[in-house]
């Protein structure tokens, strides 16, 4: 079942990031942006495939409580009394809203507003249903609403503009405002990542959570960032602004940006099936390491005081590989036109740079 709901968060977050990406880009003057051409039916069944996912969420609490007062009263306590359950409420009704608005896919100012409204909306209403509202209160809240808003249009710009239609003599335009929105994007993902992050990790007991499951999904999911950073960075200078480049292989470099991005979605969906690690010490006590840990540490303790940061032999061999990743990542995008290659070998630095980070705990007995 855990496989089930980390799918299902990934597909909402996809979902989130292509209706976003669409409707953002209909706020974009037509001199500026290429003709966008998603099909009606299909954004209309992103708009309900979001309660869907979203209630798998819902479902496993219902499915965790009901044994004891049974399963239609623990679905109305659920719905009426958790915040989880309210989330979903108003999530439906939003997406319900959205789907009538909806009709086709260029719409007027009026709808458009409404639309991206209700978006918002719906972004604010997952943010709630976080950890960092639960436990910060409307700070954590707008943190998260801004975190989520600006990685779904980041990721959904780069899949809708990279599946447009590349005949549109518009589209050398784009650079325009897309390079600038997305540094705005990063730098706001930044702010609210490290923020978001201390809510529930303290910075200093950061390497210290890469024994638990919670920290080694964080830790996936930052060493993920890096490739996109790198390869986001490369199209920005000598992909998307060259010349000699032809608008597919352009295109192609956008699928590829978004497409590991997706993969850090389901990071972030693997994150949220965690127990989080308010205190490292007590969640390691209480649930253990897990199981990758008593892989790499066979001979585990499960005490606080012998976990420490110290890289060894293998941890630089690692790193090594990884950077050596990195390396060919960005020969790749300057001296050819691979998109496949330039993915999978972003993929192998985040595995390497992961393991690297993960073999650089010492534990001592």
């Amino acid at each position: 079942m855990t496989l089930l709901y980390i799918l299902g968060d990934t597909l909402l977050y996809a979902c989130f990031a292509l209706l976003i990406g669409h409707f953002s880009l209909q706020l974009i003057p037509h001199t500026y942006r290429p003709d966008v051409a998603f099909p009606i039916r299909w954004i209309r069944l992103l708009i309900l495939l979001i309660p869907v996912f979203f209630s798998l969420s819902v479902i496993r609490i219902v499915l965790y409580l009901q044994e004891d007062i049974g399963l239609w009263l623990t679905l109305r306590s659920v719905l009426f009394t958790f915040e989880a359950g309210n989330a979903l409420i108003l999530m439906t009704i939003c997406c319900i809203l959205l789907f009538l608005v909806v009709r086709n896919t260029s719409l007027h100012s009026g709808r458009l507003k409404f639309a991206l409204f209700l978006l918002l909306a719906m972004v604010g209403t997952l943010a709630w249903s976080g950890h960092a509202s639960s436990i910060t209160g409307a700070e954590g809240l707008l943190v998260h609403t801004a975190h989520a808003l600006s990685v779904f249009i980041w990721t959904g710009g780069l899949l809708v503009l990279g599946y447009s239609n590349a005949s549109n003599p518009r589209w050398d335009n784009v650079l325009e405002w897309f390079r600038p929105l997305v540094t705005l994007c990063f730098l706001i993902i930044l702010g609210s990542g490290i923020y978001l992050m201390s809510v529930v990790v303290k910075i200093d007991d950061y390497p210290n959570s890469w024994i638990l499951p919670y920290g080694q999904a964080l830790l996936w999911k930052h060493v993920l960032i890096l490739p996109v950073l790198i390869i986001g960075f490369m199209n920005g200078k000598w992909s998307y602004a060259s010349s000699k480049q032809t608008l597919k292989v352009k295109q192609m470099r956008m699928r590829m940006e978004g497409t590991l991005i997706l993969f850090i979605f389901a990071a972030t969906a693997l994150l949220g099936q965690q127990e989080p690690p308010h205190s490292v010490e007590d969640t390691l006590k209480s649930s253990g390491a897990g199981q990758l840990s008593a892989f790499v540490f066979p001979n585990l303790r499960f005490e606080y005081s012998n976990i420490e940061f110290e890289p060894g032999m293998t941890s630089v061999l690692f790193l090594v590989i990884g950077l050596l990743f990195g390396g060919l990542v960005v020969f790749l995008i300057r001296k050819t036109n691979e998109s496949i290659k330039t993915l999978f070998l972003g993929l192998g630095m985040s595995v390497s740079l992961f393991l690297a980070f993960l073999y650089s705990i010492s534990l001592t007995f």
